[in-house]
């Protein structure tokens, strides 16, 4: 997942560079909820969650939500984006690697 990460580091920067600093609250925003929905997902399904936490596919999939987002997007429809992702696309299917969706892109459409 480090590599996927380095993989959106231009496209960040470019979006950075165009849109000014509105993006870096939202992706705080937004890794705090879905590492927070994470550890409740894996805690109701009594699983651990120390490896599943920090695996890092729930900070690729929150920053990958935030940058497929507009700068501008409330911090409420972000929040049930992000959610979604994370609660329903990932875990509902039984975790990484068992989801037929990409969780990302199933909290953009929520948020559409």
């Amino acid at each position: 997942m480090g590599l996927v990460l380095a993989a959106l580091l231009p496209g960040s920067l470019i979006l950075f560079w165009y849109y000014g600093i509105a993006y870096v609250p939202r992706i705080l925003f937004a890794v705090t909820l879905g590492l927070a929905a994470e550890a409740l997902a894996l805690q109701l399904q009594k699983r651990p969650s120390r490896g599943a936490i920090s695996d890092g596919s729930t900070l690729v999939t929150c920053v990958l939500l935030v940058l497929a987002m507009p700068p501008s997007i409330p911090y409420g429809v972000l929040g049930l984006a992000v959610v979604t992702a994370v609660g329903l696309a990932k875990h509902l299917y039984g975790g990484l690697g068992n989801n037929p969706f990409n969780p990302a892109m199933v909290g953009y459409v929520v948020a559409l």
